[in-house]
């Protein structure tokens, strides 16, 4: 072998070797996140009553069902890991739950806390969290006073029912006599007239960003969303049987995911949030959420 040519493969053996270890160098290890939802079964259906006189402690009526096979909880992880994913698609992420009984007899203002306080202790004993870089939690969150018509001291996820044709709300929660309504959507998605008769599902929570080592807060953002939906075509009289259950199920579950996707964005900036696909899969983690 001349001594040109072998000076040559030996240029080209160090440059490999240097190209191969820049590529090493730049080929980081994939982010760990673990994602849990704190927001358990309890989904609040609230209709507003019609006023009778300026005495009602209440002007709402509510109803507060246990949704089965952990279905909250899963619309809250399918936006989680959807957002995540979008912002660091190899990155490794870890899906889990907080036991729905740990919120038991929990009364709405105090789950929050509650929530928080246990999802705490919890990590602090897991170990395997030194493995991890960042720790989202949602969890429910109580608003006093109404917004936009929507209903006062709503808190999670729910559906908020405005059955009267005359009148919508104030932020106080006082009667608008005569108020041409709020914006609304149709059933199916289009923009909708406005209407002061409404069904609206609603995600009140808020999202937490941990540094899993260490368990300080690096990020808070508070979801105050809902989602005005009215038929105009529907010939019930009673709004809240104007869309079929099936439809308001498949309505309530995209807008669940797409809105805990955009508090994400809001916590973690550089998140751009596009259209919300369901995961194929929820990972193991401390509680693993039935699909």
């Amino acid at each position: 072998m001349n001594k040109t040519l072998q000076m040559l493969l030996g240029a080209f053996a160090l440059a490999a070797c240097t190209i191969a270890n820049a590529q090493q160098v730049a080929t980081p290890k994939p982010k760990v996140y673990a994602l849990i939802s704190a927001v358990g079964d309890q989904f609040t259906y609230v209709t507003q009553k019609q006023s009778v006189g300026s005495n009602i402690l209440d002007n709402y009526r509510r109803e507060v069902v246990k949704v089965p096979n952990n279905a909250l909880n899963v619309s809250i992880l399918k936006g989680l890991d959807r957002a995540i994913e979008q912002r660091d698609p190899g990155s490794t992420r870890i899906l889990a739950t907080l036991n729905a009984l740990e919120m038991d007899g929990v009364k709405p203002i105090n789950r929050e806390k509650v929530a928080m306080g246990k999802l705490l202790a919890a990590l602090e004993k897991m170990p395997q969290r030194m493995e991890w870089d960042t720790i989202i939690v949602v969890t429910p969150k109580f608003q006093f006073s109404g917004r936009k018509g929507m209903g006062s001291k709503l808190e999670g996820i729910g559906i908020y029912v405005q059955p009267l044709e005359s009148s919508s709300l104030s932020n106080d929660g006082t009667e608008i006599l005569g108020s041409e309504g709020e914006e609304t959507i149709t059933p199916d998605g289009a923009p909708g007239k406005r209407s002061a008769r409404f069904v609206a599902p609603y995600n009140y929570t808020q999202t937490w960003v941990f540094d899993a080592k260490t368990l300080n807060v690096l990020e808070t953002s508070a979801r105050y969303e809902f989602q005005r939906v009215y038929d105009q075509n529907a010939t019930a009289i009673n709004v809240a049987k104007s869309i079929p259950l099936e439809k308001m199920a498949e309505i309530l579950s995209n807008f669940v995911e797409r809105s805990v996707a955009r508090g994400v964005g809001e916590a973690l900036p550089s998140i751009e949030i596009g259209e919300i696909k369901p995961v194929a899969t929820v990972d193991t983690g401390v509680t693993k959420p039935k699909s």
